[in-house]
């Protein structure tokens, strides 16, 4: 990709062990992969999350395809997501923040099913 190719997909991903690896595919070249260390995989997405950040949305908006409650001895307690574009994300919550969160899913569902006053 030295010739300057332009990404425009990303065909597929996998590890294998400590390596991070994406299949990229350029308008000039083809299919291409390219293998990141944990480290240099980290600091890519720390790198994309600026430019997200940075970008006119402002938000990544994500697919969520799953869910799972988990909580641990310590009695910390997350609920991990699993999404179209990121794959599984933890988000660990406080009682407050579950609370926030159970009422904002109330006035979710509220929105989609609106109830007829007959």
């Amino acid at each position: 990709m030295a010739d300057g190719s332009e990404v425009v997909e990303i065909e597929a991903w996998a590890n294998d062990g400590d390596l991070h690896a994406v299949q990229l595919k350029t308008a000039k070249r083809g299919s291409h992969w390219v293998r990141f260390t944990s480290g240099a995989g980290l600091s890519l997405i720390a790198a994309l999350r600026r430019l997200i950040a940075s970008s006119p949305l402002g938000t990544l908006t994500l697919t969520v395809t799953a869910s799972q409650a988990s909580a641990r001895a310590d009695e910390r307690k997350a609920i991990v997501i699993q999404t179209q574009e990121l794959g599984p994300i933890a988000l660990e919550l406080s009682e407050e923040a579950i609370a926030i969160l159970q009422k904002q899913l109330a006035q979710l569902q509220a929105m989609q099913h609106p109830q007829s006053s007959h």
